[in-house]
């Protein structure tokens, strides 16, 4: 199975107490977690930039190097040869594009997610917390049709908090007693360090984490751990169903 123990990263630092851990929820990251939208957010700036008449380029690689990164940060570091003004500007055009372009061609889903969030809400409680816009989260749930996976979610454009203070805000009103925030950068990590959460890192995803954790190769590597584990702490004869193709 390709997952790999190092130590937890949060406030428990031993093999022992990871293997006693027993979550009763999952925090969700969106971005290199559950899809890869780059090359669809990537044709979104260009139309942009092309409806403010700005000559600037943009490619799925460009957007990959800054996922994960709040929004107001993304734009200066793509496109540090413009100025505040052209960034204002080709801003101004992109929500519009985005959501075109979200809604006519979504995004790439890593291979197993939708499946894999299904067994998963067989077992644990779902929740979401991502650094993107707001209207880029309703356009996600639209074209994937998967909110209702979800108890609850927020995001920067909804609250213009950090991810730590918006995973806490998950913790504190859904009353959650032992979660899990899993995404796939080292600012997810610090972010729920500073929650005082759990992290798991997915290593297909956009970075690498910064401390040692649990890391995954393939979502179904994580659903598989996660249910074995489940299934262990409830009953040697309870069956769970995994779909994750």
């Amino acid at each position: 199975m390709g997952y790999y123990y190092t130590s937890v990263a949060t406030t428990s630092n031993t093999k022992d107490d990871m293997q006693n851990y027993r979550p009763d929820s999952l925090i969700f990251d969106l971005d290199g977690t559950l899809w890869d939208p780059c090359k669809t957010v990537a044709e979104a700036e260009n139309r942009a930039a092309l409806r403010a008449k700005i000559e600037c380029h943009s490619t799925a690689e460009l957007v990959r190097s800054t996922c994960g990164l709040p929004e107001k940060d993304v734009w200066q570091l793509q496109f540090p040869h413009l100025n505040e003004e052209q960034i204002h500007l080709i801003r101004s055009y992109f929500p519009e594009e985005l959501k075109e372009c979200l809604m006519q061609n979504g995004a790439s889903f890593y291979p197993g997610v939708l499946n894999g969030l299904k067994s998963l809400k067989q077992e644990f409680q779902l929740f979401l917390v991502s650094n993107c816009g707001a209207e880029y989260l309703e356009c996600f749930f639209r074209w994937s049709k998967c909110q209702h996976l979800f108890e609850d979610y927020e995001c920067f454009g909804r609250t213009g908090k950090p991810k730590s203070e918006n995973i806490r805000a998950i913790v504190d009103r859904n009353k959650l007693q032992s979660p899990i925030y899993i995404g796939d950068t080292d600012g997810d990590q610090k972010a729920s360090t500073a929650a005082g959460v759990v992290y798991f890192h997915m290593k297909y995803g956009f970075g690498k984490p910064e401390k040692q954790c649990m890391e995954f190769e393939t979502f179904k590597d994580l659903v598989e751990a996660l249910m074995i584990q489940e299934t262990k702490e409830t009953s040697p004869y309870r069956r769970v169903t995994v779909h994750c193709i």
